[in-house]
């Protein structure tokens, strides 16, 4: 009986063996046929996906490069307008140094040393003007460093009388001008050969009062006192057979907002 049960304990040993012998033979192969699976499923998931890789590598490359391009043209285009505006700029001032520069030459050449004689006139720059200046009031460039002393007359071309220097400072002085509201300058009007009041009117416009018998027609010129300055032309005549008198109105001959340089006589 004790053979019997040896036997059968052996028996069973060897079937317990059997049995680990072959699950760890199919464990093994079951890792090995996955691995296979997995290898080929990985393969053909690659196979896939690989072209969709590369079209996106591709296309995210041409998106860098497009954007690249875009900002160096934006920078280059950026960089052409600052020198456009640079050009601008300098053909502007140019430009404006040129007209001054003419401006000057004009004005100079209007006066030659025989002409002059013992006259002395310097020219100035305005400074300030109308509107910027209240009333008809110029700021200009000169004062008492340069001898400039009240009541000096200024004019523009040195043949166009525009005013009398009212007060003077250090480097500048204030010219009020003959088209001053209410100012009053003893005038010449050519034509009639005959003195008259010219009363300001501002805006750089005149009045004269004078009886209806005197002719004075539209154009004429009215002069300084001394004939030796122009003041105005005669632009508008107005008259009613009921009233004596006749209202005649002129404006100076200039612009006095795109005056930019006049003459104080000394």
């Amino acid at each position: 009986k004790t053979k019997m049960i040896s036997h059968r304990n052996k028996n069973a040993k060897r079937k317990r063996l059997i049995l680990l012998s072959v699950f760890f033979a199919l464990f093994l192969i079951t890792i090995i046929f996955n691995d296979h699976i997995s290898h080929t499923i990985s393969g053909m998931f690659l196979s896939i996906v690989r072209p969709v890789i590369n079209f996106q590598d591709l296309t995210l490359g041409k998106w860098r490069v497009t954007m690249q391009e875009k900002e160096f043209l934006y920078e280059e285009n950026m960089k052409l307008k600052e020198k456009v505006r640079r050009l601008e700029s300098f053909n502007l001032t140019q430009s404006k140094l040129k007209k001054e520069n003419n401006e000057l030459k004009s004005l100079l050449g209007m006066f030659e040393p025989t002409q002059l004689g013992e006259d002395k006139y310097i020219i100035s720059s305005v400074l300030i003007r109308p509107p910027r200046s209240p009333y008809d009031m110029f700021i200009i460039d000169v004062g008492e460093q340069k001898g400039i002393k009240v009541g000096m007359p200024v004019t523009a071309y040195g043949n166009i009388m525009i005013g009398h220097i009212v007060e003077v400072f250090s480097k500048t002085s204030k010219v009020k001008l003959v088209s001053f509201a209410g100012e009053e300058t003893e005038s010449w009007i050519d034509s009639a050969n005959i003195s008259a009041v010219s009363v300001g009117k501002g805006g750089g416009s005149f009045e004269i009062i004078l009886p209806r018998s005197i002719e004075v027609s539209s154009g004429d010129n009215v002069l300084s006192m001394d004939k030796s300055l122009l003041m105005g032309i005669v632009d508008v005549i107005e008259s009613d057979l009921s009233d004596p008198f006749q209202k005649i109105l002129f404006r100076l001959p200039i612009n006095i907002q795109e005056l930019r340089y006049v003459m104080v006589d000394f």
